[in-house]
């Protein structure tokens, strides 16, 4: 027997959720009535309405979907996580003459690239310059500012992804010494 479609308006919500990632502004994006509805309640309706089965194989039917349209796989999330969380400055930086300048694109590695939020430029100073008929001419000295992409949430997706996320409390040694059990079964006794 056919399972019954999914009604409007839970379709309508699986489509914001898939869009917003959010399940309490999908629900109230979707239609559902929350005007009298307090956040939390509007949390558990949504929360229920996204573990109802037919709700669930839809939304993994459209995340799957969305995955094999965008060529998304699970190493290509990690490699871009990697990129951010082991970005370094000075691999996208150097200093000349006391002054900040963006590395020729050349020898910026990919990873470091894709870990640059932005680029700007601001003047620093003035350089004068005396020609030779005796004239002084004042020119700009200009000072790259690059800013990464923020490490702090990329590494710990990225230890939730892998195994290595430490709980509030857990010493990092013990984290890291299970993740290593769980790889190779040997015990390497991390000190504590």
């Amino acid at each position: 027997m056919p399972k019954p479609p999914l009604t409007a308006r839970e379709e309508a919500f699986c489509q914001k959720f898939l869009e917003l990632g959010n399940k309490s502004e999908a629900y109230r994006q979707a239609g559902y009535s929350v005007a009298r509805m307090a956040p939390a309640t509007c949390n558990v309706r949504a929360t229920e309405l996204s573990q109802r089965p037919r709700v669930a194989a839809r939304i993994a039917e459209l995340q799957a979907a969305a995955c094999t349209r965008h060529e998304l796989t699970l190493d290509r999330v990690i490699e871009e996580y990697e990129a951010v969380g082991f970005s370094r400055y000075d691999e996208v930086i150097e200093f000349a003459a006391g002054v900040r300048k963006l590395r020729p694109y050349a020898e910026i590695p990919d990873p470091a690239r894709r870990a640059i939020q932005s680029v700007t430029s601001k003047q620093v100073g003035t350089r004068k310059t005396r020609m030779p008929d005796g004239s002084v001419v004042s020119e700009p000295i200009f000072e790259d500012v690059v800013k990464l992409h923020d490490k702090a949430p990329a590494l710990t997706a990225l230890a939730k992804r892998v195994g290595l996320h430490i709980e509030a409390g857990e010493a990092v040694a013990d984290g890291l010494e299970a993740l290593l059990r769980r790889i190779d079964g040997q015990d390497r006794g991390l000190p504590q």
